[in-house]
């Protein structure tokens, strides 16, 4: 798990969220609920200021829950950032399609219910029904496996320093070229 910051290079708000995907995966997931038109804080600044406005870091990575809370905590405070947990990344339903939702929440009981008379009766339900149901759990991100858990925590560590040296011999690319160039400037000033 990763807590990642946000800052808006025009005003200097910095937010800060959390992620189990990359940091950069996620950007993408909010610059899409921003286009989509979904409200929030961040999203107003993204369709204001543009997402090139916008410097996405890597700031910790937590071994567990609660070190991830902890390490949320601290760059909150240390940035005075605003928390992106809980920011919503779909819009919401309108209300035509809210009330087809209800109409068939409605008749999932009945459907039930008919099934289970069905019991009572001495028949089964459906095999696919109960199938139907299995499928549609959503999954939950852990693997359920420590070993698994451990080599994609690794393999996120491994990402996350393959970014940073990269980064790095970007810096080092710039600084050359820009010493390059005061070379120039300075062998020009001495003519």
């Amino acid at each position: 798990m990763i807590v990642y910051t946000l800052t808006n290079t025009r005003t200097g708000q910095v937010y800060v969220g959390t992620t189990r995907d990359t940091p950069e995966q996620r950007w993408a997931q909010l610059c899409q609920a921003a286009s989509d038109g979904v409200e929030a804080d961040l999203y107003s600044d993204i369709r204001h200021c543009g997402e090139a406005a916008f410097e996405l870091q890597e700031w910790a990575v937590a071994g567990d829950l609660a070190e991830l809370r902890q390490l949320t905590a601290e760059a909150l405070a240390e940035y005075q950032a605003i928390n992106l947990q809980g920011i919503p990344t779909r819009a919401s339903r309108p209300l035509g399609s809210q009330w087809q939702s209800d109409a068939a929440s409605a008749a999932a009981p009945a459907a039930r219910s008919a099934s289970n008379a069905g019991a009572r009766a001495g028949t089964a339900p459906s095999r696919t029904t109960a199938a139907k149901g299995a499928s549609n759990k959503l999954p939950t991100g852990r693997s359920g496996s420590s070993s698994k858990e451990k080599k994609i925590r690794e393999a996120i560590e491994q990402e996350r320093q393959a970014r940073q040296s990269a980064e790095r011999a970007r810096q080092q690319q710039q600084s050359e070229e820009m010493a390059a160039i005061m070379a120039k400037i300075d062998s020009r000033g001495k003519r």
